[in-house]
């Protein structure tokens, strides 16, 4: 996956978190209306991370983005907690259910490999492990595990910054990229001129024809193809205001000659095609129909061209 493509699947990340904060925010709150809150255990966590380093895997593990892998957030709300605490002490998946059975008072019988996260006499070593597995580019030096530096690999989670564009809100995570400084900007404060040499089609186009913007779906995914004999930057706008950017992807098959060894025979002019995709934020939806349109985008910072691209609908 290159950076471009790394940068979308993290924008889609944190958008689908901001999801699930609000769904676990409801529950909490149904959970306060039942009175059941105070009296129970609560535990939020996550099975692995994922890493959006173009060039590294996304959830294997490679030597550059182990730290995005093996280090999740914990979150515990014990029964009868009024006080929040943070704590940087190593935890690992196996001690989350010593650490439940702890807080609930219960003497679980079997035998544990973890240990509570209350058990302060017993601190889990310096060693992070991970199991050998088809999609990580390491390979274990001996048996079946990784083995990672957990102290160091926690540091490099804490110089982890968030990678945020400018503004306020929701609309900072569609401003990610080189290009994604013009989200928001209304396309008669840019230089638009021209057509670009390139032509495409949008995927779904009747989707954007009679949007009710109180509908649990809505279609702020846009994609499409191009044709092009080059990779190039796209810029999508919705009814006059850019709402995001993509680079093409590089075409699966560059040649006939390369398609051909995966036993595919071509259509013509399919290695000219490319995809784009991109998110744009539903504030820029209207109800009714839509107007959406694709431009190839040129230069750098605020001195941009923009080239409209002829669509197939």
């Amino acid at each position: 996956m290159d950076q471009p493509s790394a940068d979308f699947a993290r924008q889609r990340h944190l958008l689908q978190l901001q999801y699930t904060d609000v769904l676990l925010g409801r529950l909490i709150d149904r959970m306060k209306q039942l009175g059941t809150w105070d009296d129970s255990l609560f535990v939020v966590t996550a099975d692995h991370g994922a890493s959006f380093v173009g060039g590294e895997p996304s959830r294997g593990l490679s030597q550059v983005n182990h730290p995005d892998i093996l280090w999740t957030p914990l979150f515990v709300k014990a029964p009868g907690q009024r006080q929040a605490a943070v704590s940087d002490g190593a935890m690992r998946t196996i001690d989350i259910v010593p650490t439940m059975a702890d807080h609930l008072g219960v003497d679980l019988p079997w035998d544990l490999d973890g240990r509570s996260a209350l058990d302060t006499g017993s601190a889990a070593d310096d060693e992070r492990r991970a199991l050998r597995w088809k999609f990580n580019t390491l390979e274990p030096r001996d048996g079946d595990y990784l083995v990672f530096d957990g102290r160091a690999g926690f540091e490099a989670v804490l110089r982890k910054s968030p990678e945020l564009g400018a503004g306020e809100g929701v609309e900072r995570l569609f401003r990610v990229g080189r290009y994604g400084h013009l989200v928001g900007t209304r396309l008669d404060e840019l230089a638009v001129a021209g057509s670009s040499p390139v032509t495409g089609r949008l995927e779904n186009p009747e989707g954007f024809e009679d949007v009710d913007p109180d509908a649990s779906e809505l279609p702020t995914y846009v994609a499409g193809e191009i044709e092009s004999d080059e990779v190039v930057s796209l810029v999508v706008s919705v009814n006059g205001v850019v709402g995001g950017w993509s680079d093409t992807t590089v075409n699966k098959y560059p040649d006939r000659e390369a398609a051909a060894e995966f036993g595919v025979d071509l259509p013509a002019g399919a290695e000219r095609v490319r995809r784009f995709s991109t998110l744009v934020p539903e504030e820029l939806l209207r109800r009714g129909d839509n107007d959406v349109e694709v431009f190839v985008v040129e230069g750098a910072g605020d001195a941009v061209t923009l080239a409209p691209v002829p669509l197939d609908r």
